[in-house]
């Protein structure tokens, strides 16, 4: 960490007089310091994200490295955040507690900013302990400053000073940086506290990203809502001033609306959410239920996605989720993100999925807690290496004549006897042995699903032939399908002890990655966590098998989303790895169910989906490969032009873009992409499965 900030202070000034394009001290400071601070184990990178800049075109007068926790901004321009500030003649850095400006300077003058960046400074410090830092915002960052600049030094909460000629020793510099994570950590606890979760008057607050408003007659009629003070933090509007408002934009039906959150003074004080009459038109046919909601999703900052929603179907769905998500927790494993929100999609829209990742990871015990969680059945089988066809799971007859059960049938013989319930099969470590040879019956006969009077039904998994003259086993088990109430979850790691999966299996599947682990420990209140719920197998069960028995209400949906699927296949198609009607089937599947149950937005789930169902058919060697994932980045980052085909650092160029960029169309596959290229570049071959 040492040596970074060293070169970091020392070649700023050298670098500044060079050209600023493709300049290697600018990558230097993008990529290789936050690697630095990452590696010291202090700054968690699940829960924090570290960004550097040294300019955007041109050189910044005063660099910066930041670091965000993600539940509280990953933008500089607002919220809290910890930074290294380097002074303009680069003799001075400060690591600081620090404010983002940008967007309180656009709504007040600069004036009014500066004094209202003073309150906040003052309200932190008297909601933290500080380890020994100056408390002040007398930080020194040179003469003749910008606008920003002055206002770097305005917003400072806490500060420690490392002079170029006095670098303190690594130790040290370690020591200020854990202090000032502790720091940031209290603060975030504080907001917690001020964050209130609940329901106030017609409000619900879910969680930090998900409200509920239960809508009367002057949601429609005025176009907006009244918002209780005490969740005026969900818009981000606890700290405005009275007559003050700030701009939104309101996602509905994948069209983006203007909207607005201020502060009226009429007899009180009122927080209030509007948006224009353009939206209004869109949902006022709401207004006549009988029992309309809106689901307000923060997607990032000032941005929200409206899902309206008759009954209380979007609230229970929500509310389910958000009840595993705890109950799991409550067990003490921490899963990423959404990881349980996309689990639940991909077993709604598939009852075939697979965890891929690091042993030790907690892919087992997330089918298991999940599976309590939601009061199903659950059976893990390990799967044995010298399993060759699909009798090790179904069974045989032995010499004798006798029928031996296989290691799942009694289980699906249970599943079938109990059609309400849903019964979760966990394949252990599942390619230990060829999937493809012993689970080939089940690969086919899935693909079979059809209707049947209200049901789900496929062909025969267990003929009467395959009992030979055992009646007793013919009577006990009986002719099988595939249960509607199945889910089959197949746990892999790829290493050299495991066998690849083909194109047949991963078509058929949703592979979910596991890479996020947090080795510490989640000390928490010792209260108990929700009781497991008792769901029915309507709660996972797919409402879609065929993209032609789709409702006419959907066909436009549908068709927008394959129109973004044949962009994809058609960058796919370069290099002959082009999916077929299978994956853009259950491609859709996903998106629906989602749009059905509101969980995230569109882009959201298509990410999941580009990362769970495509990227993992892509390896190779090619020169049509290497150019092949040039142009799916360019999709997947919306905006991203910035590469070359024939050059050895286009992954460098890609994971420098992803850092500096806000607005990405797909992250998570983007990410993946680039992290496939630098494989690509680095070994000559690359694949999914890094």
């Amino acid at each position: 960490m040492r040596d970074e900030i060293l070169k970091f202070m020392q070649q700023c000034p050298e670098a500044k007089q060079q050209p600023f394009s493709e300049n290697p001290f600018g990558s230097f400071v993008r990529t290789d310091i936050p690697r630095a601070l990452y590696d010291t184990g202090i700054v968690e990178q699940g829960k924090y994200k570290i960004q550097a800049s040294v300019g955007a075109g041109n050189w910044a007068m005063i660099p910066w490295i930041c670091v965000f926790d993600r539940a509280i901004t990953e933008s500089a321009q607002k919220g809290v955040y910890i930074v290294y500030l380097l002074s303009r003649d680069s003799k001075r850095l400060y690591l600081t507690f620090n404010q983002g400006c940008t967007d309180l300077r656009q709504q007040h003058s600069r004036r009014d900013t500066i004094e209202i960046m003073h309150q906040k400074a003052e309200k932190v410090r008297s909601q933290v302990r500080n380890p020994g830092f100056t408390a002040a915002c007398d930080i020194d960052l040179g003469e003749s400053l910008t606008e920003l600049g002055q206002l770097y030094q305005e917003g400072t909460i806490f500060y420690r000073e490392y002079r170029v000629d006095h670098v303190p020793a690594e130790e040290e510099l370690r020591e200020d940086l854990r202090k000032m994570v502790q720091v940031y950590s209290e603060y975030s606890q504080s907001l917690k506290q001020d964050r209130r979760i609940g329901k106030f008057d017609s409000w619900e607050i879910l969680n930090a990203t998900t409200a509920i408003k239960h809508c009367d007659k002057s949601f429609f009629d005025y176009n907006g809502s009244g918002v209780p003070g005490e969740i005026a933090w969900f818009f981000d509007a606890d700290q405005l001033e009275d007559e003050k408002s700030i701009p939104l934009t309101i996602i509905y039906a994948d069209r983006e609306y203007a909207g607005r959150i201020g502060i009226q003074r009429t007899n009180a004080r009122r927080v209030r959410v509007f948006w224009n009459a353009d939206l209004g038109t869109r949902i006022q046919h709401y207004a006549n239920a009988p029992s309309a909601t809106a689901v307000f999703r923060r997607i990032s900052d000032g941005r929200y996605e409206m899902i309206m929603k008759e009954e209380n179907m979007q609230k229970t769905t929500l509310e389910t989720i958000q009840q595993i998500k705890e109950y799991i927790a409550a067990k003490g494993f921490s899963y990423e993100g959404k990881l349980i929100e996309n689990f639940y999609l991909s077993l709604k829209s598939k009852p075939f999925v697979i965890l891929a990742g690091t042993s030790g990871t907690g892919k087992t015990r997330l089918g298991k807690l999940f599976a309590e969680a939601i009061g199903a059945a659950y059976k893990a089988v390990a799967v044995r290496p010298d399993w060759s066809d699909s009798s090790d799971l179904f069974g045989h007859l032995d010499l004798n004549g006798h029928f031996i059960p296989g290691a799942i049938l009694p289980f699906i013989r249970e599943a079938v006897d109990n059609p309400d319930k849903p019964y979760i099969l966990c394949l252990d470590e599942m390619n230990l042995a060829r999937v493809e040879y012993y689970l080939s019956d089940f690969l086919s006969v899935i693909e079979t699903r059809g209707w049947n009077d209200g049901h789900i039904t496929t062909d025969l998994l267990v003929s009467p032939e395959m009992y030979g003259q055992d009646r007793q086993a013919m009577e006990r088990y009986g002719a099988i399908g595939f249960p509607e109430n199945l889910y089959v979850v197949g746990t892999v790691n790829m290493d050299e002890t495991t066998f690849p999966f083909s194109r047949k299996v991963l078509d058929r599947a949703n592979t979910i990655e596991f890479n996020y682990v947090n080795l510490t420990p989640q000390w928490g209140d010792s209260a108990e966590g929700p009781e497991p719920l008792e769901l029915t197998n309507d709660f996972l069960r797919s409402h879609y098998l065929l993209l032609n028995e789709c409702p006419d209400s959907l066909h436009e949906a549908v068709s927008a989303i394959c129109e973004k699927l044949e962009r994809i296949n058609e960058i796919l198609r370069e290099a002959n790895a082009h999916v077929g009607y299978r994956v853009r089937d259950e491609i859709v599947f996903y998106v629906l169910n989602n749009t059905e149950d509101g969980i995230m937005t569109e882009a959201e789930a298509l990410d999941y989906e580009i990362m769970q169902k495509i990227l993992p058919r892509i390896q190779g060697s090619s020169a049509a490969l290497k150019e092949m994932l040039c142009e799916l980045f360019k999709e997947a980052a919306g905006d991203y032009e910035e590469y070359q085909t024939e050059s050895n650092d286009t992954s460098v160029h890609m994971l420098d873009h992803l850092r500096r960029s806000r607005n990405v169309r797909y992250p998570r596959s983007a990410e993946k992409i680039a992290f496939m290229m630098r494989r690509f570049e680095e070994d000559g071959f690359t694949s999914y499965w890094l």
